[in-house]
């Protein structure tokens, strides 16, 4: 079963699945609260480099990605995680 196959069945099973892939819940964030989250992961993940491809193209520009597959967990999922644990009370 490939992934829209799993969209499709799951959105068959429930409208949920549909309706939040769709119609994502709007968020607001003080920019506040993104400062302090940037500092308290500064003092516990290292960066994510970014990485400029070089694939032959002719484009405008540097194609940079940032590469959070590089971060100890391999995914982005630790900064969220880091700083669920620091504002643990």
């Amino acid at each position: 079963m490939d992934s829209h196959q799993a969209l499709d069945y799951a959105s068959a099973r429930s409208g949920i699945v549909e309706s939040a892939v769709m119609n994502p819940p709007s968020v607001e964030l003080p920019l506040s609260d993104i400062e302090e989250a940037r500092a308290v992961l500064r003092r516990h993940l290292p960066q994510s480099p970014c990485l400029e491809v070089h694939d032959g193209a002719t484009r405008a520009g540097r194609l940079l990605v940032k590469a959070e597959n590089l971060m100890p967990t391999g995914s982005f999922k630790i900064r969220g995680a880091t700083w669920r644990l620091q504002r643990l009370s």
